[in-house]
């Protein structure tokens, strides 16, 4: 951790204290030598909480610049993915990214972005690469979302605070449905909801036809320019420790 410590002298020098304050308390946190603060009782948070964000479950799409855009554009997204269905693209089980554990049984996915980049089945679907990029899309990961008939994806959480999770709804039949903290939501095709997945959330498929939606996640709108540049060169120094804990096990 002494290298994130190196890495915070770096950022003061290079924005300022000042604007680094919440930087520097997260990579307290991350080392374990600040306490977590108290959380919304309904967000699991874990040492990679970001503090001084804004804590709620939903968020309105249209707050967001990027929604009308994507609205419009919903249709060739539809498209595309129909094209990959015709084409028998292969939809994989859901992989957490860290714990590198499947979902639950019935969510599969068509991985389109992850931290490394791109995926190559990406280039399949130029129309929806070009509309998550116009969107400002995080760097966590991107894809379609299939949820099977009769699927329920447990309650559960992300690990993070700092990213909203968006979904444009593509394909969705009458009786499924999607609760984050305490308040229930429905998908309509076309339309985006955005949601932190900090918060326990769940999502149910009791209809006879499968819902499929666009995931993609965006940077919390409360941080800087500055913090979220911070946040990147943080989780790469990471992302090479764990790379050498790996090679010295």
């Amino acid at each position: 951790m002494e290298s994130l410590f190196v890495l915070l002298d770096e950022l003061n020098d290079l924005h300022g204290k000042k604007e680094m304050s919440r930087v520097a308390e997260y990579i307290d946190i991350l080392a374990l030598k600040r306490p977590m603060p108290d959380v919304h009782p309904l967000q699991e948070a874990n040492n990679e909480y970001f503090p001084g964000l804004t804590a709620k479950a939903w968020y309105e799409a249209e707050d967001f610049e990027w929604n009308a855009a994507m609205r419009t554009q919903s249709s060739e997204i539809l498209r595309e993915l129909t094209e990959l269905a015709a084409q028998d693209a292969r939809f994989s089980p859901y992989e957490d990214p860290g714990s590198k554990d499947l979902g639950w049984p019935g969510w599969e996915i068509y991985p389109l972005y992850d931290p490394l980049g791109y995926t190559k089945g990406s280039a399949r679907c130029p129309k929806t690469v070009a509309a998550l990029k116009n969107a400002g899309h995080g760097p966590r990961q991107g894809m379609f979302s299939r949820v099977r008939p009769g699927a329920h994806i447990q309650p559960h959480s992300g690990p993070v605070n700092y990213f909203l999770t968006c979904h444009l709804a593509l394909v969705v039949p009458p009786d499924c449905g999607i609760r984050v903290g305490d308040e229930m939501r429905h998908w309509r095709e076309g339309e985006a909801l955005v949601f932190d997945d900090s918060f326990v959330h769940e999502v149910w498929n009791h209809d006879q036809e499968e819902r499929i939606v666009l995931i993609w996640d965006i940077w919390h709108p409360d941080l800087t320019v500055e913090e979220i540049a911070a946040i990147q060169k943080i989780q790469q120094v990471k992302r090479g420790q764990s790379r050498q804990t790996a090679q010295t096990a």
